[in-house]
C-alpha cells in the first residue's frame, strides 16, 4: 500500500460542500436505522437485531457514496467532487451507518424498561432506583405507544448518551494512538476499503459517472443493476403477499422473512438432520466478502463445513457427543448451535474467547512496532510526525482523560473502580485490538459470538476476584455495561476499527489525514447524541409492544436473566473457564504457524471467523465467496478478478439502493412490519 504522501502533495478535502453532503446523509441514514427501520422492518436496511448478517459492514457508504455521485452527476453535471473530497464524506458516513448508536439506545431502553416491567419489579427491586433508570411508570407509555416522557427520562437519557459518548470517543483516540502500527507499519490490507477506492478512482478519472461507454463504468452498471434488481423485485410483495419472489418459509420472530432465500434444512432435516442448510446468500454480502483473502475463505469455509457438515456424525458415531432429536432439530439454528456446544471441547465456549486470544498472541508478535509506537508517544519519528490527523502528545493525552471521565461516570453509575480498571478496562483493551485486527485483515464484521458468555465470564472474574458481590447494583450495573459497550452486538471498538478504514483511504488518495480527523470528531459525537434521540423518540411514538408484536420477549427476557446473573455471580462458569483458557494455547499455536512456517494453510483468523456470534449465518456466506473467488481465479488468475472488481463496486451500489427503495416504499404506504404471524 501507498505510504502517504508529503504535506506538499496533500489536497484539500474537508471543504462546506463535503461537510454538508455528510451531514446531509448522517441525518438521512439516521432516519433509516431508526423509524423508517422500526416503522416497517421491510428493507432490513442497517437492521438493529443483526440477524441478516450485513449489519455494520461497509456496503452502505459505499452505497451511498455512489448515490451521491450518481445524484449530483445529474442535477449538477459541472460539479465533480474531487477524491479528497470523497474520502472525506465516505470517512464520515462510514461511522455513521454503523448500528452502534442505533443498536446501543434500543438495547439499553429494552434493558431499562424491561427491568420496569411491574412483575419483574418485586424480583429485581435491590437494584432500583440508579441514575441509569427512570421511573417505573415510564414503562407503560414505552410499551404502549406515547409521547416522549422528557421530563422523567432525560436524567437517564442524559447518562445513557454520555457513557456510550466517553466509551466511543476512547475507542476512537485510542486507534488514533496505534495509526502508524496498524495502518502503516504492518502493512495490513484493508480489504473491505478496495471497493471504496476504486469508486474514488472511478470518478477522479471519468468525471462523470454517467459516461456509458467505457467499459469499466459499464461493469460497474452491471453489477448496480443485479443488486438493485435483487431488492427492488420485493417492492410488489410489500402489496401482494404471494407474489413470486426470492424468499424462504423461514419465519423469523413471527413475520415472513423476505430476504432468506434459501433455508433447506426443513426439507433436509429427516437426511441430513445435523446439517444446518441456512444459506443466508445476499449479493452485496457476497461481494464485499470477495475482498478477503483466499486463504482466510478457505480456513474458514473448511471449518464451517467439519463442524456442521462432517463431524457431528463421526463424533457421535465415537460416542463423543450426544445425537441430535428423532426428526431432527426445531430450526437451523438450533442445528448450528448445538454442533458448537455439543461438539467436544465445547467449541462455542472456546470461541468465546477467541477475539482476545487473537489479539493477546497478535500483540506479543507484532510486539516490535507496538513498542515503537509505545516509545514514540511523546515524540514521534520525524519522519511519521507530518501524517499524524493530530498531534501525538494530544492523543495520548486525550485518551487519559477519557479513561478519567469513563472511571467517573462509571463510578457514578455504580461499577466499582477496582472492576472498572483491573478487569473491564485491560479486557476492552484486548476487544478493542482484536477488533482492529481483524478490521484490517477481514473487514468491519464486529458481532464475536461472545456478547452474553463474554459477559458472563468477566462477571465471574469480577466475583472471585472479591471486587463484585451478589445481590448488589454494582452487580447488575456491571452485567450490563460489560455487555452493551464492550462486547457483542453494539461493541463501541467499531469507532476505533472503522476510523482507520479513513486513515488507509488518506494515505492512497493523497488526502490530508487532518482533514479526516476533523470529519471524524464531528461524527461521532453527532451520530451518538442524534440517533440516541432518534431512536427513543421512534420507539415511544410507536409503542414497543405495539411495533415490536413479533418478538416483545426479549424485551423482559433479557432483563430478568440478565438481574439472575448478578445475583449468581459463579453461574456455573467455573467449569466453562478451561475451555476459554484453551483458546488461548489454541490459537497461540496457530499464529505461531503462521508467523514462522510461510507455507502453514491454515489462517487464526480464518479459524476465528466461523466463531463470530453471526458465524452462523456468516458462514455459508464465506463458502459461497470462497467457491466464486477460486473459480474466477482458477479460471483468469488475478487479473480477472481485478476486471470483476468494477462489478462487484456496482452489485453492493446497488443493493443499497434497492434496500432504500423497498424501506421508503413500506413507510409511505405506511406497511409496518409485513406477515405477523
Amino acid at each position: 500500500m501507498s505510504q502517504g504522501k508529503q504535506p506538499s502533495e496533500w489536497v484539500p478535502g474537508f471543504t462546506s460542500r463535503s461537510v454538508l453532503i455528510t451531514l446531509v446523509l448522517i441525518v438521512f441514514i439516521g432516519l433509516l436505522q431508526t423509524h423508517w427501520y422500526n416503522y416497517t422492518n421491510i428493507a432490513v436496511h442497517y437492521n438493529p437485531w443483526p440477524e441478516e448478517g450485513t449489519c455494520g459492514s461497509l456496503h452502505e457508504p459505499i452505497g451511498m457514496l455512489f448515490l451521491v455521485i450518481l445524484l449530483l452527476t445529474v442535477i449538477y453535471k459541472k460539479v465533480n467532487l474531487t477524491i479528497q473530497e470523497l474520502a472525506v464524506i465516505f470517512s464520515g458516513i462510514a461511522l455513521a451507518s454503523m448500528p452502534f448508536a442505533p443498536m446501543g439506545a434500543m438495547v439499553t431502553m429494552q434493558y431499562v424498561f424491561g427491568t420496569l416491567r411491574p412483575d419483574y419489579i418485586k424480583n429485581i427491586q435491590f437494584f432500583l432506583p440508579h441514575p441509569w433508570f427512570p421511573p417505573a411508570e415510564t414503562y407503560i407509555p414505552f410499551y404502549e405507544s406515547g409521547p416522549v416522557p422528557w421530563d422523567k427520562i432525560g436524567g437517564a437519557f442524559s447518562i445513557w448518551v454520555l457513557t456510550f459518548l466517553i466509551w466511543s470517543l476512547l475507542q476512537f483516540f485510542l486507534s488514533l494512538g496505534f495509526i502508524r502500527q496498524v495502518v502503516h507499519a504492518e502493512m495490513l490490507p484493508f480489504p473491505y476499503a478496495t471497493p471504496a477506492l476504486h469508486l474514488f478512482r472511478i470518478t477522479e478519472e471519468k468525471k462523470n459517472i454517467l459516461n456509458f461507454k467505457d467499459l469499466t463504468l459499464k461493469r460497474v452498471w452491471i453489477g448496480f443493476l443485479i443488486g438493485f434488481i435483487f431488492y427492488v423485485h420485493f417492492v410488489p410483495v410489500l402489496f401482494w403477499k404471494d407474489f413470486p419472489a426470492l424468499w424462504g418459509p423461514y419465519l423469523a420472530y413471527g413475520r415472513r422473512k423476505i430476504f432468506g432465500w434459501l433455508h433447506f434444512y426443513p426439507a433436509t432435516k429427516t437426511a441430513i438432520p445435523w446439517f444446518p442448510n441456512n444459506w443466508e446468500i445476499y449479493p452485496e454480502l457476497v461481494a464485499a466478502t470477495l475482498f478477503i483473502p483466499l486463504d482466510m475463505l478457505a480456513t474458514a469455509s473448511i471449518w464451517w463445513l467439519w463442524v456442521n457438515l462432517i463431524s457431528p456424525p463421526i463424533l457421535v458415531g465415537l460416542g463423543l457427543r450426544k445425537p441430535w432429536p428423532a426428526g431432527g432439530y426445531s430450526g437451523w439454528w438450533s442445528a448450528s448451535w448445538d454442533n458448537w456446544m455439543q461438539h467436544p471441547g465445547k467449541l462455542g465456549l472456546t470461541f468465546q474467547s477467541a477475539i482476545w486470544a487473537l489479539a493477546f498472541w497478535e500483540l506479543i508478535f507484532n510486539f516490535k512496532p507496538v513498542w515503537q509506537t509505545i516509545k514514540g508517544i511523546w515524540s514521534p519519528p520525524s519522519d511519521e510526525s507530518e501524517k499524524e490527523p493530530i498531534p501525538c502528545k494530544m492523543i495520548w493525552g486525550s485518551v487519559i482523560v477519557l479513561i478519567i471521565l469513563s472511571a467517573m461516570i462509571y463510578s457514578y453509575i455504580g461499577i466499582p473502580l477496582a472492576y472498572f480498571f483491573v478487569i473491564l478496562l485491560p479486557w476492552a483493551f484486548l476487544y478493542w485490538y482484536g477488533g482492529i485486527r481483524l478490521h484490517a485483515e477481514v473487514g468491519p464484521v464486529q458481532y464475536w459470538r461472545g456478547g452474553g458468555e463474554g459477559r458472563d465470564f468477566l462477571i465471574y472474574l469480577g466475583g472471585q476476584m472479591g471486587i463484585l458481590q451478589p445481590n448488589t447494583k454494582e452487580a447488575y450495573m456491571a452485567v450490563e455495561l460489560s455487555r452493551e459497550l464492550t462486547f457483542g452486538y453494539i461493541s463501541s471498538v467499531q469507532w476505533g476499527a472503522l476510523s482507520m478504514t479513513g486513515y488507509y483511504i488518506a494515505a492512497n488518495t493523497k488526502t490530508n489525514p487532518k482533514d479526516i480527523f476533523k470529519m471524524q470528531i464531528i461524527t461521532i459525537p453527532l451520530v451518538i447524541v442524534l440517533y440516541f434521540l432518534l431512536e427513543v423518540w421512534s420507539l415511544f411514538s410507536l409503542g414497543f409492544g405495539k411495533g415490536w408484536k413479533a418478538a416483545p420477549y426479549w424485551v423482559h427476557g433479557w432483563s430478568n436473566g440478565d438481574a439472575s446473573r448478578a445475583t449468581d455471580l459463579a453461574s456455573g462458569w467455573a467449569q466453562n473457564v478451561p475451555y476459554l483458557a484453551g483458546s488461548f494455547v489454541l490459537f497461540g499455536i496457530l499464529v505461531a504457524l503462521r508467523r514462522f512456517l510461510p507455507w502453514w494453510p491454515v489462517h487464526p483468523w480464518g479459524i476465528a471467523l466461523p466463531g463470530l456470534y453471526l458465524g452462523i449465518k456468516l458462514d455459508s456466506t464465506l463458502f459461497v465467496a470462497f467457491v466464486i473467488k477460486s473459480l474466477i481465479l482458477k479460471i483468469g488468475g488475478s487479473r480477472l478478478f481485478e476486471k470483476s472488481v468494477p462489478v462487484l463496486v456496482g452489485v453492493i451500489a446497488g443493493s443499497t439502493a434497492g434496500r432504500i427503495i423497498l424501506e421508503l416504499v413500506g413507510a409511505a404506504f405506511g406497511l409496518p412490519r409485513p406477515y405477523l404471524a
